[in-house]
């Protein structure tokens, strides 16, 4: 799904720092292993068919809404340009699969987390987020 520029941003400077620090502060490193250092958190991996099948996107964006969370900081694997940009973007246009750049995104306080990767799995991890799953 594509977005408009009014939906996302890049990121740049110390924001963009702050939110690869959150990421790493909560989720134990640049490159994360689902695993909070708060506390154990599960996660739950999905086939991205599944996921749509199963869950449905707008269900489950309706479930975060419903708990506070309308922005989700994104992380792209990869950019046109060939960088690596942060979005930030409203959960409302975050729909989790693989689009040809793998994704990472959390919500604005760090404790969820999804992963949309390049094999079609959505892994979704911390409490809030598995809550959300569960409603469905």
């Amino acid at each position: 799904m594509k977005t408009s520029n009014d939906e996302r941003r890049r990121l740049h400077g110390k924001e963009e720092q702050a939110c690869w620090d959150l990421l790493k502060e909560n989720w134990e490193r640049h490159d994360f292993s689902y695993k909070h250092r708060r506390e154990e958190q599960p996660c739950v991996v999905l086939s991205q068919y599944s996921f749509a099948e199963k869950v449905g996107m707008d269900a489950f964006v309706s479930a975060l809404e419903k708990r506070g969370i309308h922005k989700l900081i994104v992380f792209q694997e990869w950019h046109p340009d060939g960088t690596a940009p942060v979005w930030e973007q409203s959960v409302k246009v975050f729909y989790p699969h693989y689009n040809g750049a793998e994704c990472i995104a959390l919500s604005k306080e760090g404790d969820m987390l999804f992963y949309a990767s390049h094999e079609g799995s959505v892994t979704v991890s911390g409490a809030r987020g598995l809550e959300c799953l569960e409603e469905m």
